[in-house]
C-alpha cells in the first residue's frame, strides 16, 4: 500500500529525511511543499494540507520551522513524530507534535520532547533531559542525563551538554563545543570548555 507525505522544507534536511522515509517498509509518495519559492507546485498557501495526509516540516532552522508548523496547523496539517530506523526511543513525544528523530539516534528514559524538536542522526539524549520547543540538534550531538533546552536552541554537530546543564532560550551551541555550565539566553557558545562569543 502506497501512503502520501508532504514535506516542507526543500532543503538538506528535508532531502535527508526524505531518503530515510524511503527506506522504511512502507511506500511512501512524497510530494514537497517548497518553503522558499512561492512559484512551486506547491507552496504553504496551494499545499494540499488536511488531516488524512501526514506532514513533516523538515527545516534545520528552529525559528523558520516554528513559523512553518504554525502555518501548515492553521491549514489542516496532521504532524505526526517520526523515528526512523535504527534510532531507539524510549520516551515519547506527544502525538502530533512534528517530533522528528533521524537513524541511530538514542533518545533514553524520562526524556521530554515537546513540540517541534528535530534530532539529527547519531545523538544521545540521556535520561530525564528536557527539549525545549523546537530545540535543533545536529549530528552527533551527546546531552547527558538531566540536561534541560530550552525553546528554539540550536546545538552543532558533534558538541556535548555535561549533566543538569541548562541552556537557555535560542541559545546557540558551537560544533564540537562542550557545555560545562549553564547558558544563558540568547548566548553563543564555543569551545572547550564553551565559553561565550560576541554577537
Amino acid at each position: 500500500m502506497r501512503h502520501e507525505i508532504l514535506i516542507v522544507g526543500m532543503g538538506g534536511f528535508g532531502r535527508e529525511v526524505a531518503e530515510y522515509l524511503h527506506a522504511l517498509e512502507q511506500h511512501w509518495v512524497i510530494r514537497w511543499v517548497d518553503d522558499r519559492n512561492p512559484d512551486a507546485d506547491f507552496n504553504m498557501q496551494t499545499a494540499p494540507f488536511d488531516s488524512e495526509r501526514p506532514t513533516i516540516v523538515a527545516i534545520g532552522n528552529p525559528e523558520l520551522r516554528h513559523f512553518m508548523m504554525d502555518a501548515a496547523v492553521k491549514r489542516g496539517a496532521q504532524l505526526p513524530c517520526f523515528s526512523f530506523d535504527g534510532a531507539i526511543v524510549r520516551s515519547r513525544p506527544t502525538p502530533n507534535s512534528g517530533v522528528i528523530v533521524c537513524p541511530h539516534s538514542i533518545i533514553t528514559a524520562g526524556v521530554k520532547l515537546r513540540r517541534g524538536v528535530q534530532i539529527n542522526l547519531n545523538c544521545v539524549v540521556g535520561h530525564d533531559v528536557e527539549l525545549g520547543e523546537f530545540a535543533t540538534l545536529s549530528p552527533s550531538v551527546d546531552i547527558m542525563g538531566g540536561a534541560k533546552l530550552g525553546y528554539q536552541v540550536f546545538v552543532g554537530a558533534g558538541a556535548t551538554i555535561l549533566p543538569n546543564v541548562y541552556v537557555g532560550d535560542h541559545a546557540v551551541i558551537g560544533a564540537g563545543a562542550v557545555v560545562v555550565r549553564d547558558v544563558p539566553d540568547y548566548a553563543t557558545v564555543v569551545g572547550n570548555p564553551a565559553k561565550a562569543i560576541k554577537r
